[in-house]
C-alpha cells in the first residue's frame, strides 16, 4: 500500500477495500475511476499550502461553445485549479463585500503557487452585471477567457439542448418554467423564424451570438489585452493548440502534449489520456450530439443576421479569419 493510499484511508477519505492508484494534484486527490475530488489529508505535509483563493482567470462562455470541455482540460494542468459554475448570488440585503466572501467560501482551495479559474458561461449572459459590481473588491488584474463558435450553429445546439431537457423532463414528469427569454417550438425553423420569415431576434438563444455587443460591456472594465478569444469549432477539431494559447495567455509552463489528447471515433471528438490524471477522459454521453435536419435556408439567415456582428467583433479584436472561419 502507498504511504497516499494508506493516509488516505486512514483518514476515512477512501474506503479500506479501495485498491487501486490514486494521485495528487495540488490539494486533491484523485481518483481513476472517477468521482469528485477529494481535498487531501491534513497529515500530508504540503496540506497548510492549501487555501481558497480568488480566480485571477475567468472562462465567461459562450454556452454552448466548448466551455465545458475547456474548464476540464485546463483543471488537467498542474498549475491550475477550477472552480465549475461558481456564480455571485446576493441575498437580499447582503452588501458587496458579504457575497465576495461567499464568493470566496464558494472556491476550491489552491496551493500558493497555482492558480483559481472560474468557468461559468453565465457572467457572459445572466450574471454580468453582479460580476462587473463585484470587480473592484476583487483581486485586480483579472483575465478573460471566451470561447466563440460559429453563432448560427451555436443557436441551434442551444436550441438543441433546450428541447431535449424539455423532452427529458416531460417524460419524467418534472414540471419545469419555460426557458427565460426563449419561446421554444417542437421545431428549429419554427422557433427562430417569425411569421413574416425574418430571424426572431428577441430569442435569449438569438442574443446570445451578438459577441460583439456583449463583449463590448466587458472591455469598459477590462482592457482588450487581458481578454482571450478561442475559436470554439477550432478547438473541437484539436484541442492542443488553444489549450497552448491559454498557457501562454496565462504565463504557465508548458504542459499539455500532443500525446495526451486522442481522437474517439465512436463518439466524435477528442477524449483526454493525461497519465497523472486519469479519473477524467471524455466529456459525458450528451456531449457530440447529432443535430437534426434543419434547413440550409434557415441556417444561412441566421448567418446573413449575424454577419454585421461579426465584422464588428473582428474590428475590436483583431480576430482573423483564419480560425475564426464565420467571420467574413
Amino acid at each position: 500500500m502507498t504511504a497516499l493510499r494508506e493516509k488516505a484511508i486512514k483518514e476515512n477519505l477512501i474506503p479500506p477495500t479501495y485498491t487501486g492508484e490514486i494521485f495528487q494534484q495540488g490539494c486533491y486527490l484523485y481518483l481513476p475511476i472517477g468521482g469528485p475530488r477529494i481535498k487531501i489529508p491534513s497529515s500530508l505535509s504540503d496540506a497548510d499550502k492549501c487555501e481558497k483563493r480568488f480566480p485571477s482567470v475567468y472562462i465567461i462562455g459562450v454556452k454552448k461553445s466548448g466551455t465545458t470541455t475547456l474548464g476540464r482540460y485546463l483543471d488537467l494542468h498542474e498549475s491550475l485549479v477550477l472552480a465549475n459554475n461558481v456564480r455571485f448570488v446576493a441575498n437580499n440585503g447582503s452588501t458587496v463585500e458579504q457575497f465576495v466572501q461567499q464568493y470566496l467560501a464558494d472556491m476550491p482551495f489552491a496551493m500558493d503557487d497555482q492558480t483559481t479559474v472560474v468557468n461559468y458561461p453565465g457572467y457572459y449572459w445572466t450574471n454580468r452585471k453582479p460580476f462587473f459590481k463585484a470587480l473592484p473588491h476583487l483581486p485586480p488584474n483579472p483575465k478573460i477567457i471566451a470561447i466563440l463558435r460559429n453563432p448560427a450553429k451555436r443557436a441551434l445546439s442551444d436550441y438543441l439542448h433546450m428541447e431535449l431537457t424539455r423532452i427529458r423532463n416531460t417524460k419524467l414528469h418534472r414540471h419545469v418554467p419555460p426557458f427565460a427569454g426563449d419561446d421554444i417550438k417542437p421545431t428549429f425553423e419554427n422557433t427562430v423564424l417569425l411569421p413574416n420569415g425574418s430571424i426572431n431576434a428577441s430569442l435569449a438563444f438569438v442574443q446570445q451570438g451578438l459577441y460583439a455587443k456583449h463583449l463590448s460591456a466587458f472591455l469598459e472594465y477590462i482592457p482588450k489585452e487581458r481578454i482571450l478569444l478561442l475559436s470554439g469549432d477550432e478547438f473541437a477539431k484539436n484541442p492542443l493548440p488553444s489549450l497552448k494559447r491559454v498557457e501562454q495567455f496565462l504565463g504557465l509552463k508548458s504542459f499539455y502534449k500532443d500525446n495526451y489528447f486522442v481522437y474517439n471515433e465512436e463518439k466524435g471528438f477528442f477524449c483526454a489520456e493525461i497519465p497523472t490524471r486519469p479519473d477524467w477522459t471524455c466529456a459525458g454521453k450528451f456531449k457530440g450530439r447529432s443535430h437534426p435536419n434543419v434547413s440550409e435556408e434557415v441556417i444561412l439567415k441566421l448567418a446573413e443576421f449575424y454577419k454585421p456582428h461579426n465584422r464588428r467583433l473582428a474590428t475590436q479584436f483583431n480576430l482573423s479569419r483564419h480560425s475564426f472561419d464565420w467571420i467574413d
